[in-house]
């Protein structure tokens, strides 16, 4: 995952990149505004995100949400896409 910033170290944690990208689905629709998230949060760090998008993250957060499982609506939409 990138931040898009040059050198942002923060994409170094390979690890947390992973969880992200895991928790998106390895969907680059999905994993695009989660990096514009990191992105726009440079007190952020890789792993923080990957907590808050599993729901780990802070309770006190006004924009916590439970996570969402894209895996349904690509099983659905990726089928109904014209070859």
């Amino acid at each position: 995952m990138s931040t898009g910033v040059p050198g942002d170290e923060r994409a170094t944690d390979t690890g947390a990149v992973h969880d992200v990208a895991g928790r998106c689905g390895y969907l680059p629709l999905a994993i695009r505004p989660a990096a514009a998230r990191l992105r726009a949060r440079p007190s952020w760090t890789v792993r923080y995100l990957a907590e808050r998008l599993c729901g780990r993250g802070s309770p006190s957060a006004p924009d916590q949400r439970p996570p969402i499982s894209l895996g349904p609506a690509a099983a659905v939409s990726f089928p109904a896409i014209p070859t």
